[in-house]
């Protein structure tokens, strides 16, 4: 809840709010760890990542990472989580064994969207900015960026990573598209809308993919 500060917790058997937990300012990004254990919030006005505990709904800690952090991912043994620092240009890696920052990558403009490889060896993080509009391709290993994918639009959102590791589907907020980004060969020639500008009356922006 951007406007109080807070996340809610909200009960999947009734549908009923049962805590509201308060966390940084401007909370903005979210993510669970795979194993169900922790809340990753990224806190846009107060440069923080807030840690929630799932088990009793409390939070843990407040992390320093970058300046005004929006989207948060985590590696797939729950022991990364990233963070895209919108104003820096930056990705700030938090270990979460520690609860501290681990690594900065450089050098990425706006990071507005970030995903992790089901294998964890890749990390992929979108930028919505026109003059930089590419999905960075970073190896996990070493947190250094390998390569860079031309994007066809600016303004890109959001996006998902099928379960085998080998599409990204992202939303184009301004142009009203969905792109896939073929992520075996990594040449911007491989990347298509498959919807026509105007296709989304209101503009793309969360997307999401079934499991299967």
């Amino acid at each position: 809840n951007r406007g109080s500060n807070t996340i809610s917790v909200i009960d999947g058997a009734n549908h009923q709010v049962i805590k509201t937990i308060g966390i940084g300012s401007i909370p903005t990004g979210i993510a669970a760890s795979p194993d169900g254990q922790r809340l990753y919030v990224a806190n846009n006005a107060d440069n923080t990542v807030s840690v929630i505990n799932t088990v009793d709904n409390t939070k843990v800690t407040d992390i320093p990472v970058g300046q005004f952090p929006y989207s948060v991912a985590i590696s797939p043994d729950s022991r990364w989580v990233y963070v895209g620092n919108e104003s820096d240009a930056s990705i700030s890696v938090i270990d979460t064994q520690t609860n501290t920052v681990f690594a900065t990558i450089p050098n990425i403009m706006a990071a507005i969207s970030i995903v992790v490889s089901p294998d964890g060896k890749w990390v992929y993080a979108a930028t919505e900015a026109g003059t930089d509009a590419q999905v960075y391709v970073i190896n996990a290993l070493n947190n250094t960026v390998d390569s860079g994918i031309p994007l066809p639009y600016p303004q890109n959102q959001q996006m998902v990573i099928t379960p085998d590791g080998k599409t990204l589907y992202m939303t184009s907020n301004l142009d009203g598209v969905v792109t896939v980004v073929n992520l075996v060969t990594k040449a911007g020639s491989t990347i298509n809308a498959i919807f026509n500008p105007g296709d989304f009356n209101s503009g793309p922006y969360g997307i999401a993919i079934n499991s299967t």
